[in-house]
């Protein structure tokens, strides 16, 4: 057997395994956990922004009115949350579309792990490789230009459980702490808020005095008790770095997610289908060389 008839004979041995390959449900398993748990992640970190984005909303309600010995203070704390709650509402956009992305993905390879697409790409490969291997029709001009074409529509059984693959592991090895950081730093961060304003409802003086005592007892109470269990300017700066913490954690998990749901499975893609051109092209040539034309004599 010649070299190049060796080429062949390995090429129609690896057509033979990835025919096997593409016809097992077990390929897409691996991408099919990934995309679950992603997803699932997604949605998660979604419910809290919009969360977040409801408790900051009446926090920025609510007001806490100060006026004993007739001087009137009228304070709203939750003013120093407006900036990170516009953030928030546009975060909880991008969450939203990630979360639209994973979808996507998963609809997609849903179908492409259906049976019928598996059965098909397994013929297309047991084709290419009997072309590989039938002398009578493999030299013929029609199928040497025809069986890498499907050759590549075979492989693109294997494009969308690939990528899957490659993004879980770059996922699970550098994206995954941060993401979950970022996540529990948040609903940490809306527990410690709803904490506060159950707090400053303490605050709001009494709507009526006892019967038996004046206007000034009621307040002189009130104020005795929110000095002992309350002080403003500590909540003023729990609330003021749990919005830098906030901020922080929704770059991460903007940048976290937006890696992970476009950038990733984009240059995947792109690397998994110039590898397969490279083998269409590579495949393309392993008929037998053309004679070579006779010299003059």
């Amino acid at each position: 057997m010649n070299r190049g008839g060796l080429r062949r004979f390995f090429l129609a041995l690896f057509c033979l395994a990835m025919a096997v390959a593409a016809a097992l449900p077990q390929v897409d398993r691996t991408g099919d956990r990934y995309l679950n748990e992603s997803l699932t992640q997604a949605l998660t970190v979604f419910a809290v922004a919009r969360t977040l984005n409801g408790v900051i909303s009446v926090l920025q309600g609510t007001e806490i009115a100060v006026q004993p010995v007739g001087i009137g203070v009228t304070l709203t704390p939750g003013e120093i949350l407006d900036p990170v709650n516009d953030l928030i509402e546009r975060f909880s956009w991008v969450m939203l579309a990630a979360s639209a992305s994973l979808g996507l993905q998963q609809l997609v390879g849903t179908m492409v792990a259906h049976e019928a697409v598996r059965l098909v790409a397994s013929g297309l490969f047991l084709l290419a490789g009997a072309l590989l291997l039938w002398p009578g029709v493999r030299d013929t001009p029609w199928v040497r230009r025809a069986w890498p074409l499907l050759l590549m529509v075979a492989l693109m059984r294997f494009l969308v459980p690939g990528y899957l693959v490659l993004t879980a592991a770059v996922s699970d090895a550098f994206l995954a702490a941060t993401r979950d950081h970022a996540a529990a730093e948040l609903r940490g961060a809306q527990q410690m808020m709803e904490n506060e304003r159950n707090q400053w409802e303490t605050l709001q003086p009494p709507a009526e005095a006892a019967p038996d005592a004046g206007w000034w007892s009621g307040w002189e109470r009130w104020l005795g008790d929110a000095r002992g269990q309350f002080d403003l300017s500590a909540s003023f700066a729990r609330l003021q770095g749990a919005a830098d913490r906030m901020i922080q954690e929704i770059v991460q998990l903007i940048a976290v997610f937006a890696l992970q749901t476009v950038l990733l499975p984009l240059g995947f893609l792109y690397l998994l289908l110039r590898i397969g051109r490279a083998t269409g092209r590579a495949l393309a040539g392993t008929g037998p060389a053309s004679p070579a034309p006779r010299g003059v004599g």
